[in-house]
């Protein structure tokens, strides 16, 4: 016994077609007892289904139908003699961008089948009727069919009308269901004076555990703090130690392959002890400013030496741009400055496999005696998306999973290197695109060195 009994064929040529089945598929869910709800999403699948196979073939063949093979079904088949869906498992991932609606259809139905060559695409959508336990007898399709042949009969003004029929009892729903919503609102008001105390004691409540929770967060940045300074006095050591015997001319060429791995291991495990211990004390505000005399040309280049050896290993470039009307003294805070830097130079070896590093610096701005310096690390690494560029100055942040397990870190570099800028009363910032490189750069207040003006801009 064939399981699938067709109800009605409706031949697709235009938008008007669609509407008209976006109708049967209501109608015939209405005679077969679907609740609403099913009717409404059956009814959405099947439209959009139709309307893309309008827009790809021009035309289409919809066949509505019940399957009481296993459970009683509500089936409608959509075939289109069109070029076919090229890529069916990314089809039914939702990830072909002309088959959107037909990805958001299949989420509509309990039954979604797609059969599909060169020569064209035929689509099964099925929604299981959860008011019928039995199958369908002769007699009861054929009624079905009596009354669908009396529904197609209607013109196209008939279709309208039974339409906006449809629209004004929705809108009848929706002005009594705002009716029930102002009786509510009317008695929320009668309820106004109480819940405003409610709510004054509940921001009372939240002000004390405001309170709390700050105490708390300080004396854990305390906590982290002093077990930071505790553990960096040991790694200290061990650092000075590994250096020794990596130092060692009595080593074996292996046992200095492992020394210089201590060493290295080491150097890095006191660089995020002393970052974690940055990071608290400018947390409680216990980080202070330093201010000294420097050179500001000699600054760049002493950070683009310590990374010499390290750019050559790797092939790249570096070299330093400095403006001419940059002071040759200033005073400020050398070592934060020192430090931004070398995080900054520091990622951009990181992130860069080939190509160049510039470290520049040029004047802002003057007043008086006071200049405002803007320095800069320039790369031509793996750039970073516009999308990530936001979260890069927060602590703990990485630009994403795969990059993260890549390349590693705490995720505390650049959020130090923001809390440093923002210290010294500068701004910071970058430009970059995938693929093309990254700029990072920043500017920093200083005093002009006092036995030389300042230069004029």
């Amino acid at each position: 016994m064939n399981a699938k009994k067709p109800l009605l064929t409706i031949r697709l040529e235009g938008e008007q077609d669609v509407i008209i089945v976006r109708r049967r598929t209501k109608q015939i869910g209405q005679l077969l007892g679907m609740s609403e709800s099913d009717q409404t999403k059956m009814a959405t699948a099947v439209s959009e289904v139709s309307r893309n196979a309008l827009q790809f073939a021009k035309k289409g063949t919809v066949v509505f139908f019940v399957d009481d093979a296993t459970k009683p079904f509500f089936g409608v088949s959509i075939e289109d003699k069109g070029p076919g869906i090229q890529d069916i498992t990314k089809f039914l991932e939702g990830k072909v961008n002309h088959c959107r609606g037909l990805f958001g259809a299949r989420r509509m139905v309990d039954r979604f089948d797609v059969d599909t060559s060169e020569n064209g695409t035929m689509i099964y959508l099925r929604k299981v009727l959860r008011s019928r336990a039995r199958s369908f007898t002769t007699s009861e399709i054929s009624e079905i069919s009596t009354s669908l042949g009396k529904l197609a009969q209607q013109t196209p003004f008939d279709e309208v009308y039974s339409q906006n029929q449809e629209l004004l009892r929705i809108l009848e729903e929706l002005q009594h269901k705002q009716e029930l919503l102002d009786e509510s609102l009317r008695r929320e008001q009668d309820l106004s004076v109480s819940l405003e105390n409610q709510v004054q004691a509940r921001t009372n409540e939240l002000l004390y555990a405001r309170d709390d929770a700050l105490q708390a967060n300080n004396l854990k940045s305390q906590f982290v703090a002093n077990i930071s300074h505790e553990l960096r006095t040991p790694l200290s050591s061990v650092v000075g130690l590994a250096e020794l015997l990596a130092t060692s001319l009595d080593l074996s060429p292996d046992d200095k392959e492992l020394a210089d791995n201590l060493l290295d291991s080491s150097k890095k495990l006191l660089e995020m002890m002393n970052n974690l211990l940055d990071f608290t004390r400018i947390d409680v505000g216990k980080m202070t400013i330093d201010k000294t005399q420097f050179s500001p040309r000699e600054l760049l280049a002493n950070v683009m030496t310590q990374f010499q050896d390290q750019a050559q290993r790797k092939s790249i470039m570096l070299f330093l741009e400095s403006a001419f009307d940059v002071p040759e003294y200033c005073y400020g805070d050398e070592k934060k400055i020192t430090h931004i830097l070398m995080s900054l130079t520091k990622n951009a070896l990181k992130f860069t496999n080939a190509g160049s590093i510039k470290l520049s610096v040029s004047v802002e701005s003057t007043k008086d005696d006071s200049i405002k310096l803007k320095m800069s690390v320039t790369d031509t690494g793996i750039g970073i998306a516009k999308q990530n560029q936001a979260s890069l100055f927060q602590p703990f942040a990485h630009v994403d999973g795969v990059t993260n397990k890549q390349f590693g870190g705490t995720g505390l570099g650049l959020s130090l290197t923001k809390s440093y800028v923002t210290l010294l009363g500068g701004e910071i910032n970058v430009l970059s695109e995938p693929n093309r490189g990254s700029t990072f750069w920043f500017t920093v207040p200083l005093q002009c060195e006092r036995n030389s003006a300042c230069p004029t801009k």
